[in-house]
């Protein structure tokens, strides 16, 4: 018997043994024109592409796949810009497959013109591994790997994870010990520019965790090593702005809930509860495809989500009706902006019936505890005696207490920020009602206006709490702690992935200080100390007491570097939304600009000039306007008059003297742009067009003699220096006159159209200069139109005026069609290569789980929701295989995707924009007129700058421009 029992013992090791001889791998490294090729043919060498390198994206780069078990990957002296000759000189495969098979691998490579991808399958026989091609093959997997890892695509982290794990096995060794066997000692810090990008006001947040490389972090800190006490740092220093002689004599009407803000925490005040329900729908309607297009990822961090499920607020049909009838104000308040990582968050509500909302927030919280078995029911007593509840679970996904102070209702997920609200209420700490900003901003945004929605304000002493070293420190630490989670994450993915990560301790060494215990839970790794993933424990929570010298230094440098932005002061911001059925508006006020700010060679040539309401033709049919101030006496002003009279000497003295407060570039609604909607090229048309290209420019004149002695004096010069080169021909229209100058026969180039020519007319308000004779026209007859009007005394509207003193933009929506067309090229392909570039992430994800949906598995693992910007999906595409958009495609099937105007954009009508410089301050206004109560645009604040900003450059740029060619041409 026990004879038996050994044979078959024997027997089952043998097969065993057996088995994994059979199942052991092997390793291919083959040239591409080496191996088999049993279905497509490669690319024809030497090809010229017709798309520059420039326009490639890592997602077109040759792929590979198995067809069974196995990996393959391309790789050789491959370049972007010299594709596909190189695929036929250096072009590689490196394959690991299981033995004793033939197997085929099938490619998908960029097409000779760069247009697409193209399928080619080779086969590979046994015969043609070789022993030696197993270093090369993880060697390639890990450049593979490392070059998704260094772009700013979703999976970062699990990209480096199977780098490094590639560069183990080729080194034979477990994953994070050296090659020797010995643990890993810890590293130097080395890269003092990395702990300083962390120490940034507004980092990338999770992008940047996941791009951190664990072995960069600091070096472990052991307590004796936090040797610097954070109060001896000094902060910010700059002045603040004296306030009083700016608000003498204003009492404007204050926000009830202002009395419980602490003055140096952001405050976002709704006047009503409904008016928070109108910016929160407004807010969510523009999500894709409009903002999708300024982020470097396609994906939403879920973060209103995550804090509605945190604090038990929901936004559901109850709350919407619920609402109204025992709420009168609400405001919304934390002490850091750091809400995709984790923040300290506080919602105040203004009651009308104290028990119904108390009952009703507490039934949310009640039903928060039924649901998941970790959550428990939390209440207690603060330091000053406020009696406080909730419910709140380990990983802080839930986590809302409820307290009654004075006649608000607060509900936060941080006691530290709850005892702070009731300390401001109680008086012991100061409130933003007592600010001189907030003055200033309430008396200018009055409470009560038919248009505020909400007044958001931060305060100088928010700005300086969050560059002071205790939080830029506390949130390098936790930004730090995340790269170290995210790498952790990674490791553990399956049983995160699976749901069954239990609640083991994690073994790692983690170089933050005070990181806590790690452990594994369902949902992800948490610290003791700094939470997880989702939910990163807010700063005002963390103990930075002390702090290693190495970021004492690092914080020294961003200090330096940050305050030399300002000359004296902070600049404050207050701004305004308004949110109605036909318009949104925008009103922003800072005060004062940084003194490095974009704003200040514009100033300094618009700084003691306005320009009016009515300034520079306002019109319907205008397509797009630009306006800005101009000031005579401005230093650009004066050079670019003393150049005119160095180059015309007729010119005498201030030789632009005649010039007025302003100058306007506007095109109009005309027939070229339909032409140009039907040409097969738009771009190529309007350079053979330029000609009829419906522009002009109207520059204020403020001496009609001088103008037209300066005109005078540019006819002469340009007869002296080209003489018989042009012609000036003197025209009349509904009695007005005006100039044509044209090339002569002598001087026609067989590339300038026939009708080639520049025309302007000069009155006592402006000079106007276009290449299209009907656009002056036009613009003639209204000039007539307001003289009757004003003989009559009448007032004559033609459009709508400038919303600010010293730059404006108007645009009808019109001109989105014009964009589609002419860029849409552009356009569309951003847009593609923002779709694809998820596809990466998404594939490991579908060969991982190849029965869930990878975009679900992505959500559950980082806490994040990848898009498609197009607003279509992601499905697997069996051909290819590969993930896809069903808008966009994939870069082996691609596909052109929705057009531009769609919603948000489609239901636009008109913009308006406007910047007015004051007190060193600026206030910029925009407002967009739309079809109806439907989806609207409103992008963030710092978007409508940026392209205010680019025009004011532009604007600057074109004004030396037209007046150096006006004297010289």
């Amino acid at each position: 018997m026990k004879r038996r029992i050994v044979l078959l013992l024997l027997g089952v090791v043998v097969c065993f043994a057996a088995g994994n001889a059979v199942a052991k791998d092997i390793f291919y490294d083959v040239k591409v024109t080496e191996a088999k090729v049993v279905k497509g043919a490669l690319p024809i060498a030497g090809d010229q592409p017709d798309r520059p390198w420039r326009d490639w994206d890592i997602t077109m780069f040759p792929r590979a796949i198995v067809l069974g078990d196995g990996e393959a990957y391309f790789h050789g002296n491959l370049s972007y810009w010299s594709w596909p000759s190189e695929l036929h000189v250096s072009g590689r495969l490196a394959v690991r497959a299981p033995s004793q098979k033939k197997i085929i691998v099938r490619s998908f490579v960029p097409t000779s013109n760069l247009k697409g991808l193209q399928e080619i399958e080779f086969a590979l026989a046994p015969a043609e591994s070789k022993p030696e091609a197993r270093s090369t093959f993880y060697q390639v997997k890990r450049e593979y790997y490392g070059n998704l890892r260094n772009t700013s695509m979703p999976g970062t982290a699990w990209f480096r994870h199977l780098a490094e794990e590639a560069e183990a096995a080729r080194l034979k060794r477990p994953l994070g010990a050296p090659a020797d066997g010995t643990q890993r000692p810890p590293n130097p810090w080395d890269n003092s520019w990395e702990l300083a990008e962390t120490y940034d006001l507004f980092t990338g947040g999770k992008a940047l965790a996941e791009n951190i490389q664990l072995d960069r972090l600091l070096r472990p800190v052991g307590e004796s090593e936090l040797t610097v006490d954070v109060a001896t740092i000094p902060g910010i220093t700059i002045e603040e702005v004296d306030w009083k002689p700016l608000i003498k004599g204003l009492a404007p009407k204050t926000d009830p809930l202002a009395a419980y803000i602490p003055a140096d925490q952001h405050v976002l005040f709704f006047p009503t509860f409904q008016a928070m329900i109108d910016l929160t729908d407004e807010a969510d309607s523009v999500g894709t495809p409009v903002l999708a297009s300024f982020e470097p990822r396609s994906e939403d961090g879920l973060t209103k989500q995550r804090y509605q499920k945190q604090l038990c607020l929901s936004m559901s049909g109850l709350s919407r009706l619920f609402g109204p009838k025992v709420v009168a104000s609400v405001a919304f308040t934390g002490s850091d902006p750091f809400l995709r990582m984790g923040s300290d968050v506080a919602v105040l509500f203004e009651a009308k019936n104290m028990p119904m909302l108390v009952q009703f927030i507490g039934a949310k919280q009640e039903a928060a505890l039924k649901a998941d078995s970790t959550v428990q029911r939390v209440n207690g007593k603060l330091s000053g005696g406020l009696k406080y509840a909730g419910v709140r679970n380990p990983d802080r996904s839930v986590s809302s207490y409820i307290a009654e102070i004075g006649n608000a209702l607060v509900v936060t997920n941080s006691l530290a920020q709850l005892e702070a609200i009731a300390n401001t209420q109680a008086g012991k700490l100061p409130s933003v009602a007592t600010l001189g900003e907030y003055t200033f901003f309430r008396d200018r945004y009055k409470l009560g206006d038919d248009d505020e929605t909400a007044l958001l304000v931060v305060s100088d002493a928010t700005i300086r709490r969050w560059c002071g070293p205790r939080w830029r420190i506390g949130d390098s630490r936790r930004l730090r702690l995340a790269g170290a989670l995210a790498g952790l994450q990674a490791r553990d993915l399956d049983a995160i992935a699976s749901g069954k990560g239990g609640n083991r301790k994690v073994k790692a060494e983690v170089s933050v200080p005070g990181a806590g215990a790690l452990t594994l839970s369902p949902t992800g790794v948490m610290s003791s100390t700094y939470g997880t993933l989702a939910f990163l424990t807010p700063v005002v929570e963390l103990d930075v007491s002390k702090v290693s010298k190495a970021e004492a230094e690092a914080y020294g440098r961003f200090r330096d570097r940050y305050q030399s932005n300002w000359r004296e002061f902070f600049d404050p911001i207050a701004l305004r939304f308004s949110v109605k059925k036909k318009k949104l508006a925008l009103d922003l006020t800072v005060m004062p600009l940084i003194a490095s700010s974009d704003y200040r060679e514009f100033i300094e040539l618009a700084g003691g000039a306005t320009m009016a309401p009515d300034s520079g033709d306002p019109h319907e049919d205008a397509l797009v306007r630009f306006g800005m101030s101009l000031n005579p006496d401005s230093r650009p002003v004066r050079e670019v008059g003393e150049f005119a009279v160095r180059m015309a000497p007729g010119l005498q003295g201030n030789a632009l003297s005649w010039l007025g407060h302003s100058i306007t570039v506007w095109a109009d609604k005309d027939k070229f742009w339909k032409d140009v909607a039907k040409a097969d090229r738009p771009e190529r048309y309007v350079e053979q067009h330029f000609n009829q290209f419906p522009v002009a420019v109207s520059v204020e004149v403020s001496s009609v003699m001088k103008a037209t002695a300066f005109l005078a004096s540019v006819r002469a010069y340009i007869d002296q220096v080209a003489p018989g080169m042009t012609y000036w021909e003197t025209k009349k229209y509904k009695g007005e006159q005006y100039v044509k100058i044209g090339p002569t026969r002598e001087a026609m180039e067989d590339d300038m159209p026939e009708d080639l020519a520049l025309y302007y007319a000069v009155s006592r308000n402006a000079l106007i200069v276009t290449l299209n004779e009907d656009m002056l026209k036009r613009t003639l007859k209204r000039r007539g139109m307001r003289k009757k009007a004003k003989k009559k005394k009448k007032s004559l509207s033609l459009g709508e005026p400038w919303l600010g003193a010293n730059l404006g933009m108007q645009a009808d929506a019109e001109i989105l069609k014009i964009l589609e067309i002419v860029g849409a090229q552009e356009y569309f392909a951003h847009m593609r290569k923002q779709a694809w570039r998820n596809i990466p992430i998404l594939n490991e994800w579908k060969r991982l789980y190849p029965n869930r949906n990878p975009v679900d598995v992505h959500e559950q693992v980082w806490h994040t929701r990848l898009l498609c910007p197009g607003g279509g999906k992601y499905v697997w595409s069996e051909r290819w295989q590969t993930m896809e958009s069903t808008v966009y495609g994939h870069p082996g099937n691609q596909k052109k995707g929705p057009g531009l105007l769609r919603p948000p954009l489609s239901d636009l009508k008109f913009g308006n924009f406007g910047l007015t410089f004051e007190n060193d301050g600026l206030r910029a206004r925009v407002e967009l007129t739309r079809k109806g109560p439907v989806a609207t645009l409103m992008s963030v604040p710092d978007k409508v700058l940026t392209g205010i900003k680019r025009f004011s450059r532009w604007a600057v740029s074109a004004f030396h421009t037209l007046a150096t060619v006006g004297v010289t041409s």
